[in-house]
Order: structure tokens, then C-alpha cells, then sequence
């Protein structure tokens, strides 16, 4: 009898890589994982190592994070419905929060990677990067 590992409930599903420019070429690309559950969105990076350049962490849907009980500083990328930057929050520190009105999503880089990724507000992702590889079999509600 083999006894097989499940695979973990809250390990994000990778997205396809896909820049995150606005200008083809201009920027190294993005790996995002996705957060949909709640306590996926809850945990977040907490008690995980910082994510890898060009990795990112997308928490759906978002409006606030906290840094509570994490070890090291995380840039925060809050984006619309769209996909379109509204707000930069670079390098939060542990032990603290931040939220931006009118945000559906959270994208959480190592601290540094934003600005190296040309992630500024105004800017709109590359959806590709922002949609889940398949269709959730979930209603919404």
C-alpha cells in the first residue's frame, strides 16, 4: 500500500508567466500565485520564505492586509476590478496593516520588487496574469 502526500488546500495555484509591463519587453516577467480561499487570503506569505524575484503573491478578493506576525518587509500592490494599480505600498514592515478604497486585489511581492517591475499606480496588469489557470467549479455568491 503507497501512501501518497495530499496536496496542501492552501498552496496558490500558479498562473502562467506573463509580463506585468504596460510596454511589451520592457519588464522581466511576473509569476503570480492566487489566494481565493480565506484562510489562503488570511495566511498570505505568513511563515513562508520571501517570495523570489518576479514572484507574487495575488490575494482575491482584497481591499486590506496586515504584516501581522510576518519577518521580513513586503511590498503591496492594490489593484480594480480592471487590474489597474491604485495604489504602491513599498517595503510594509511587520506588525502593521494598510488598505486602499475601491480595491478587488492585492498583489504581494518581496520588498524592492514593485518599483523593479515598473509597477507604479495608474499602470494596468497584463490580465492574463490576474485570471486563474481554469474556471473554479464554485458559484459565486
Amino acid at each position: 500500500m503507497s501512501l501518497t502526500k495530499r496536496p496542501s488546500r492552501s498552496t496558490p495555484r500558479r498562473i502562467r508567466e506573463t509580463t506585468a509591463s504596460h510596454s511589451p519587453g520592457a519588464q522581466p516577467p511576473l509569476t503570480v500565485h492566487r489566494a481565493e480561499r480565506w484562510s489562503e487570503r488570511l495566511r498570505g506569505l505568513l511563515g513562508k520564505p520571501p517570495p523570489a524575484p518576479g514572484h507574487g503573491l495575488l490575494l482575491t478578493p482584497c481591499a486590506s492586509v496586515h504584516t501581522a506576525f510576518m519577518r521580513y518587509p513586503i511590498d503591496i500592490v492594490f489593484l480594480d476590478r480592471e487590474g489597474r494599480i491604485l495604489k504602491l505600498v513599498e517595503a510594509l514592515k511587520p506588525w502593521r496593516a494598510t488598505a486602499c478604497t475601491g480595491a478587488t486585489q492585492a498583489l504581494e511581492l518581496a520588498a524592492g520588487q514593485a518599483l523593479l517591475l515598473g509597477l507604479i499606480p495608474g499602470v494596468r496588469l497584463d490580465p492574463r496574469i490576474l485570471k486563474p489557470a481554469h474556471k473554479s467549479s464554485c458559484k459565486a455568491s
